[in-house]
């Protein structure tokens, strides 16, 4: 009997790393989560994902989280890095090192997602912008905001490196990093709490400002930058780890590329949204392949359970 084949991303990760919060990801969903990697462990399902869209898409979140994966270090050697930082949690960053535990014994598929696609020209453009169904940002859905921000921070570089930490490329400080963030959010009024209300946001900032330090002690031989060159590095780091497009997108074309009915996510909201824009665009999700499900892992376990085979 042919094996049901479930396409997993990121957040299904996550999940399975036990990485994302209670309120992300209810009990039930968590025992669903196990009983589904329960039957691909006794190979009567297969999981699968593509292994370099989804590696691409944990390097972003990890920059969401503050860690920056830098182009001379895998994942795992820019968490080793993480970990100097005083601040960095031991116990999260055991769940982020599980993360690759559970990628490496997916089955990876080649990816299949290019923006010139046939499947692209006929899907509704708004599935092709929808992203996760999280909450806005409390600063950082304002694009103008965030630039003014990294520029203040920027600004200050001079004042918080000295030269000979300047023209150290070998790793990331992020203990110098997270002094800079600190003069420039003390100006603003707004403390600095990694486990407070605004503590993911103050994060992924801090990504975007690592990333902006990297890039400016690799083209610049002091921390004073000119206007310039300043705004042209911010533009830069902004367009790749700020305004990305969904990765959702991606996931759901290589799906239909393989004819693989099931995909499972944690993110209710996005379903909700997926859903709708399903329903108010029938005609044009039956020029698709094949019927395409996007599924929680409770659902997902349902479908699993109407095959009793399985559960043998």
């Amino acid at each position: 009997m042919e094996k049901t084949i479930v396409y997993v991303e990121l957040n299904s990760l996550l999940g399975l790393s036990k990485v994302l919060k209670t309120q992300d990801l209810d009990v039930d969903e968590q025992e669903a989560l196990k009983n589904i990697w329960t039957l691909f462990n006794e190979e009567k399902i297969r999981l699968v994902t593509s292994g370099d869209d989804i590696k691409m898409d944990i390097i972003m979140w990890l920059n969401n989280q503050g860690c920056c994966v830098t182009d001379t270090l895998t994942p795992i050697e820019a968490i080793k890095e993480f970990e100097k930082w005083e601040k960095a949690d031991k116990n999260i960053l055991k769940a982020w090192r599980r993360i690759f535990y559970y990628y490496d014994r997916i089955e990876s598929i080649p990816k299949q997602y290019n923006d010139n696609s046939a499947y692209i020209k006929v899907l509704p453009w708004e599935l092709l912008s929808v992203k996760s169904g999280k909450d806005p940002d409390f600063f950082l859905d304002n694009l103008h905001t965030v630039k003014e921000i990294l520029k203040d921070c920027a600004n200050g570089l001079s004042e918080i490196f000295p030269q000979e930490k300047w023209h150290d490329l070998s790793c990331i400080d992020y203990q110098l990093n997270w002094m800079v963030l600190e003069r420039t959010f003390k100006k603003l009024g707004i403390e600095l709490d990694l486990e407070g209300s605004y503590g993911e946001e103050i994060k992924r900032i801090f990504g975007l400002l690592n990333r902006v330090i990297n890039l400016s002690k690799k083209s610049s031989k002091n921390p004073k930058l000119n206007p310039e060159h300043l705004d042209f590095i911010i533009n830069t780091v902004i367009n790749k780890y700020f305004t990305e497009k969904s990765s959702y997108i991606k996931h759901i074309m290589n799906c239909i590329s393989y004819g693989i009915e099931y995909m499972l996510t944690t993110d209710k909201k996005f379903i909700e949204r997926f859903r709708k824009i399903k329903k108010e665009n029938t005609e044009k999700f039956k020029l698709l392949p094949k019927k395409f499900n996007l599924l929680t892992p409770c659902e997902l376990q349902s479908e699993l359970f109407k095959n009793k085979n399985l559960f043998l």
